[in-house]
Parts: C-alpha cells; structure tokens; sequence
C-alpha cells in the first residue's frame, strides 16, 4: 500500500512540476532519497538505477520549456559571479585529470557527475527568480521532502544493515543512507527557520510533521554528521530568522529554542532503538570524527612531501589511489581537498565563493530584514548553503556537491536580481542601503506600514 501511494503521489508532484518550476527545484534537491523511495516502491527502478534521475533530469527541462513558452523564464542574473567562479573550480579540479594520481578514478567522477551538476547547478537556478518563487520552493520542499521522509520510514523494503537504514538494491548492493540524512537535516531547517507566523495553519502542520520526520529519518539513516548539522544549524540561524527588537522578541525566540531542543531529545528516543543504538553513541561519534582527522592528516602529508605539486595540488581525486592509514575512496573533507588536491588555485576560488556567498547574503538579507516572511526565507537560504558546506567536510567529494553549489549560485541570483527590482522601484535611492542602516537601528514602528520589497519577474 506505502508503495502505490508514494507512486501515486510523485506522479502528480511530477505533473505539477512542469507547470510550476519551483516545484521542479523542490523535485531536484530531493533527487536521491525519491530515488531510493522509488527503488523501495517499485522493481523497474531498482534494476534501472539511473531511471530515477533521468526522469528528474527530464522534467527539469520540461519545466524550463514550459516557463520559457509563457514568457515566465527570466534570464537576467543567470550568468552571476557566483556561477562563473564555481564553473571556474570543477574547470581546474577536471584539468588537473592530467597530473593527479588518479586519473581513472577522477574520469570517472567527471563522467558521472556532469549531467548533475549540469541540471542542479547550471539549470535549477533559473527556475527562481525572485523571493516569491523562493517563497514557493519552501512550501514544495516541506511537501514533497516531508511526504518522502514519511514514505521511507514507513516503507517496509527499507531495512536496517549495521545501524542504518537502506534498501537492498540487489546481492552486491544497497542504497546510501547518507542521502536520506542529508534530507533530514533539511527538514529541521525547513520546520525551525520558518516565519514566526504563517499565513496557513496547513503551513505551520507540515512544518511540525517535517520536524518529526526529518529527526527521525535523520537517526534511523545513522547519518550522525547531517542530524547534528541540522539540529545545530537551526539553532544557530534562528535568531537570524527572527527579528530580536524587544525583551518579549527575545523570550519568545528563546521559547522557541527550548521547544527545539526538548522535541530534538524526544524524536531521538522514539527513533533510535536497539537497532541503531550504537551508531549514536559518543564513542561512535568521536571515533567518526577522527577518521575524517585522520584522512586530513594523510592527505597534507602526501601534499608536503612534494614541493613540486604545492602549486598545482596533487590532483581532485588524488586520495584514491594514495596510501592512507584508513583506505577510504576519498577524504571526506571538502575542505582538505581544496587545499591539498587543487593547491594554490583551489584555496583561491574556494575562498573567494566563500566570501562572495556570504557578501550576497549580507546583501540580500539588508534589503528584506524588515519584513518577518521575506527575513525567515533569506534566512533559511543561507542556513542551506551553511549546512551543505557543513556535511561536504563530513563526507562530500567536490564532484558531488550540486546542492551547495546550487545554493551559494541561487543566492548570488536572488541577491542581483533583487537589487535590479529595487534600483527599478526606487530609481533615484539607494534601498539597499536604507534597508541595512534600518535593520540596525531600533524599531521605530515604521515597518508595518511599509510596503514589501519589489519583486523581479
């Protein structure tokens, strides 16, 4: 029955998704816990594993054709800084196929990878092209990402192996659990950095139900790295999501905390049982901690052994085929193979997005503070990027990282296209500027008749 329904219900959110593009993206940062939904839910997935991914892939350009016959497409601000210089590191990291030691295992990423990066990176982007259209990705996300968590933990044909729960694709393989994590964390995202009022009480249930269910697919994956990214990256950017001007916006905001924090505890001894028990112990948590150390250590020590490669790195993917104390495929750490595998070039650009991602959401967060609804959705944006930067030094490889990127691209985005709305909205001011100077100063009591920032369409 759990099997017909999740087909059922992905078929319509698919048939939505043509005509509503932010839906598509919803679709998108979903892909592999649908694919593992649907693997679980029907036979001709599990033997066709890439069937999953092409159909998304094909409804991203569905949605894209659809957009740009109506004349909904906007093509302003596609072309951000952001996206050149993000083209600019898989560029180098691809070019140095031709010194790494690894270059069979790096062609295979490329090969592999590509068509993802292609659709979450190059292609999703375009499909949100103003805060309205973030505002309708949030709703899509707690929808689709909430029922597929409920479907995945209710699904029969997911089963425990060693703590963590998969779907025993055939003899020789099984399903990853760290993707289905990494859809948990999301959902606390989603439900804690919110607004503090939602215009439907229908909102404010999902948000309730994405909390239960993203907690505890988080603890039933075993994904330790992505519950604690979430649970603490919530925690971290709720303050930033709620506009603290008074005593009583503090003790509400700091109600809301201890609420978190005592739902986090009780999902947690509903969900981890005697199954999983032991993947969420603190020796078992510091012994992971220190393996992705450990891959650290050995990856700058084969670095500094050779003066000739400091520049250059020693290649992406060069942890493959070196000796290392552990024997792992690749680091882990998103963050050691800047550094290590694409040297001088890959510190540069890394640090560079980094900088230019957090300038954007300065940026756009100045011109929309004001307003509790537009604030919680920057916000949670931001949390995004954070928490997808957090789990890639966790365990992410570069050529698997289209849901950061897409993030820090869709914030450069939004942050342009926001300042063309408002430069078109006010020709003659700086809006930007008003709206950072007003978000530090105190409430005067102006903000509720003003009106809401313009909107690019």
């Amino acid at each position: 029955m759990v099997s017909i329904v999740t087909l059922v219900f992905l078929g319509v959110v698919y048939c939505v998704a043509v005509t509503r593009p932010a839906w598509a993206v919803a679709v998108v940062l979903t892909m592999f816990p649908i694919e593992q939904v649907l693997q679980a839910s029907s036979g001709i997935f599990r033997d066709r594993g890439s069937l999953a991914n092409f159909s998304i892939g094909t409804l991203v350009l569905l949605s894209l054709t659809g957009a740009l016959l109506r004349g909904k497409l906007v093509w302003s601000r596609w072309m951000t800084p952001a996206l050149v210089l993000t083209a600019l590191l898989y560029g180098y990291a691809g070019l140095s196929i031709l010194w790494t030691f690894s270059p069979e295992w790096l062609g295979e990423y490329i090969r592999w990878t590509s068509p993802y990066i292609m659709v979450t990176v190059g292609l999703a982007p375009l499909l949100v092209a103003n805060l309205d259209d973030l505002k309708e990705l949030r709703i899509a996300l707690l929808v689709v990402g909430t029922a597929v968590a409920v479907f995945i933990i209710t699904n029969p044909n997911f089963q425990f192996v060693e703590g963590r729960l998969v779907v025993n694709v055939d003899s020789d393989s099984r399903t990853n659990p760290l993707a289905i994590g990494a859809l948990g964390g999301l959902l606390v995202l989603l439900a804690i950095l919110g607004p503090a009022r939602e215009r439907h009480q229908f909102v404010f249930l999902m948000r309730i139900v994405a909390f239960v269910a993203g907690l505890g697919l988080g603890f039933m994956s075993g994904s330790r790295g992505e519950v604690l990214a979430g649970v603490i990256g919530a925690g971290v950017f709720l303050p930033m999501a709620r506009r603290i001007n008074n005593p009583g916006q503090f003790f509400a905001t700091m109600g809301v905390g201890c609420v978190f924090l005592i739902g986090v505890m009780m999902v947690r001894s509903f969900f981890v049982s005697n199954d999983n028990a032991e993947r969420w112990s603190t020796e078992a948590i510091l012994y992971g901690s220190n393996g992705r150390l450990e891959n650290a250590i050995d990856l700058a020590e084969h670095y500094f052994r050779r003066p000739a490669l400091w520049l250059s790195g020693l290649g992406s993917a060069a942890f493959h085929d070196l000796p290392t104390r552990s024997g792992d495929p690749y680091s882990h750490v998103l963050t050691a193979d800047l550094i290590f595998e694409l040297g001088l070039p890959g510190v540069t650009l890394g640090l560079t997005i980094a900088g230019i991602t957090a300038m954007n959401s300065r940026r756009l967060f100045a011109r929309v503070s004001q307003y509790p609804e537009q604030r919680a959705l920057v916000t949670f944006l931001t949390a995004f990027a954070v928490y997808e930067f957090t789990i890639a030094n966790k365990a992410g490889v570069l050529w698997a990282q289209y849901d950061l990127f897409f993030g820090v691209c869709l914030l450069g985005r939004l942050s342009l296209l926001q300042r063309d709305a408002d430069a078109l909205a006010d020709p003659g001011g700086d809006i930007g500027a008003d709206a950072e100077l007003l978000a530090d100063g105190p409430d005067n009591g102006l903000f509720e008749s003003a009106p809401e920032p313009a909107h690019y369409s």
